[in-house]
């Protein structure tokens, strides 16, 4: 599967678009970044938890679920009506977050990815609502790389999808990079600053700072397109990926 990161930041990357200073000619930022991921031609897109619990309207974030017990037997994917709809996914591992339907105002199916050790109470939730869901990797000696891909695998499998947007938020963004799973980046650069060190950046990972997340990237330029009022697209080819 194709993952295509796609983001929309300031000219420091920063992606908290609130936090930005006011553009010299306005921009209406979303109709922008909306109309680039229409090109990137993805069979939907990927979120982490903060970012889904963001849209509000039929989703809640809580406490996390419980989790199975030792021996109990592990539980098979799931696929509600998604009735030919691109995918929302959003891991959500712990499985916080709750929905009252499965589908966003913006038209997608939701798809959660979740630790195979979640409770049956907590899938019986989202079967209820009608959200599908995968299991990401599982077991101690699983890393950041086999657990996403699993994910990716299953979503692959699940779904026949071959190509998702990955959107954020900065967290997700660098776990992904750290493994070695982004295949472009595509990247809207706005002529705003945040300035903000405790900004949240394009990409924000935490791992060891004796290993470098970047170490799987190599880009090559696919396009550079200045677009509206100073907003400028760049998009690149992992060509280690």
């Amino acid at each position: 599967m194709d993952i295509v990161c796609h983001m929309i930041t300031s000219l420091d990357g920063c992606i908290l678009l609130e936090r930005w200073s006011k553009p010299a000619e306005r921009v209406d930022f979303t109709q922008v970044y909306e109309a680039t991921a229409k090109r990137l031609q993805g069979d939907g897109w990927i979120v982490g938890r903060i970012t889904m619990a963001e849209y509000g309207q039929g989703v809640v974030e809580g406490e996390p679920a419980g989790m199975r017990g030792r021996g109990e037997s592990v539980p098979r994917a799931y696929v509600g009506d998604r009735q030919d709809r691109p995918l929302a996914v959003v891991f959500d591992p712990k499985g916080r977050l709750q929905f009252s339907k499965n589908g966003l105002p913006t038209g997608e199916h939701v798809v959660a990815v979740l630790d195979p050790k979640i409770d049956e109470a907590h899938l019986a939730r989202l079967r209820c609502a009608g959200v599908s869901y995968v299991f990401q990797g599982d077991g101690a000696e699983c890393t950041e790389r086999e657990k996403l891909s699993a994910a990716l695998a299953a979503l692959e499998e699940t779904f026949g999808v071959k190509r998702l947007l990955l959107e954020g938020g900065g967290v997700l963004n660098g776990s992904f990079l750290a493994a070695g799973l982004i295949k472009e980046i595509s990247v809207l650069v706005c002529p705003t600053v945040d300035g903000r060190s405790e900004s949240a950046k394009l990409f924000s990972w935490a791992g060891s700072e004796e290993l470098s997340p970047a170490e799987g990237v190599r880009l090559k330029l696919l396009e550079a397109e200045p677009l509206v009022n100073g907003v400028v697209w760049l998009h690149y080819l992992n060509t280690l990926a």
